[in-house]
């Protein structure tokens, strides 16, 4: 979100699609990551 508010304060649209790119790999690790913590805390 940071980078995305960045990217529109200077009005770069090379920022926007960087923090684009960054958390469209970063939501599927941290759901995976998650997912691996709450299984292993629940057995």
């Amino acid at each position: 979100m940071v980078f995305l508010a960045a990217a529109a304060w200077l009005g770069s649209p090379w920022i926007a699609v960087a923090a684009l790119v960054l958390a469209a790999g970063h939501v599927p690790v941290a759901m995976i990551t998650g997912r691996a913590i709450g299984s292993t805390s629940a057995s």
